[in-house]
């Protein structure tokens, strides 16, 4: 009897030294993390991909559907060098095609969180081609750029075995993948840009482009400003490129860009930056619209969330607010 009560106290009292430990370590765990981009980007890329996970548990609708998945458009191994097509079942070969860039930051993520997304896309009758890409910081953005555009021109080199029209074709991207879309198209459109970023183009012209929730901002001062300092490294500073890094809204002093259809809401908490590059575009006389949520009644419209849910009512209006806007475009051809 003696050596139980003894072993009890014993386990309370460690219990105690485990909770006081804890107490006293846990905020300084907070402040090393927070304060050691390295492990903040982690901790950051975990929270990401841990929501992702939920969201791709709970199932997808594939009736009537089709994908060919993990094409490489880099024949390197690199598990970031694949591609994805959807289709509706029974498409046309003819049928418009999306070029879509998944977001997270540019350091989480990948092709395969945007599924469901870009199934109810293929069911509108788009042919989607969804990418992945490097993340930082194990690359930069240079490279996360160059990977895009290769992912681009493998698809216009290899159109008639991936059963794809370019003839008309649209680009697509939410947060850090609409930023990556915007410098895809913004390259795409002007030999110039392609000089100073040492790319090469694909030949072929984007009808319209849909930007949700754009990161527009790379030097950041927000949560998010652990990126700042690995968007970039020692290889980029002093080349052509390294300003439109540094400051991406610099690319409308070059590029040709096609009409636009920005998508925010007052629950983004970056909701200014699609502002921003909206308004550069109208002051520029690009084709554009905006559709800004306020705050969501059933459910919050928080950032990107025509794509995290894209079975709720106003994710549905997303597609079809931008899929109407690129229609009414189909045949303004007209670049600044």
């Amino acid at each position: 009897m003696k050596n139980s009560k003894k072993t009890r106290k014993r386990i309370v009292k460690n219990s105690l030294i485990t909770i006081f430990a804890l107490v006293l370590l846990a905020p300084l765990g907070l402040f090393v993390i927070w304060f050691v981009p390295s492990l903040k980007v982690k901790v950051f890329k975990y929270i990401f991909e841990t929501e992702e996970r939920s969201i791709l548990r709970n199932g997808i609708d594939r009736n009537g559907l089709e994908v060919t998945k993990n094409i490489p458009y880099v024949d390197d191994g690199n598990g970031f060098h694949l591609l994805d097509v959807y289709k509706r079942k029974g498409a046309s070969d003819k049928a418009p095609v999306i070029f879509h860039i998944h977001g997270g930051g540019l350091f989480a993520s990948k092709k395969e969180t945007n599924e469901p997304y870009c199934y109810e896309w293929a069911r509108l009758g788009y042919n989607v081609v969804s990418i992945s890409y490097r993340l930082i910081p194990d690359t930069t953005l240079w490279n996360q750029i160059n990977d895009c555009m290769t992912a681009l021109r493998y698809v216009h080199s290899h159109s008639a075995e991936l059963g794809l029209d370019l003839s008309e074709c649209y680009i697509l991207g939410d947060s850090a993948g609409a930023l990556l879309s915007y410098f895809t198209a913004s390259i795409n459109s002007s030999k110039e840009l392609q000089e100073i970023f040492c790319i090469k183009g694909a030949p072929l012209e984007f009808d319209g482009m849909g930007l949700i929730s754009i990161m527009l901002e790379t030097q950041r001062d927000d949560l998010m400003s652990f990126i700042t300092n690995m968007v970039t490294d020692e290889n980029d500073v002093g080349k052509p490129y390294y300003k439109y890094l540094k400051d991406p809204s610099a690319l409308l002093e070059k590029a040709s860009l096609p009409p636009a259809f920005f998508v925010t809401g007052d629950e983004d908490m970056i909701q200014s930056e699609t502002y921003k590059l909206y308004k550069l575009f109208t002051e520029r006389w690009i084709p554009c619209g905006i559709k800004n949520y306020p705050k969501g009644k059933a459910h919050s419209l928080e950032h990107v969330f025509a794509v995290k849910y894209p079975d709720i009512p106003e994710s549905i209006e997303v597609r079809k607010l931008i899929s109407d806007f690129w229609k009414s475009h189909q045949d303004d051809r007209s670049r600044l």
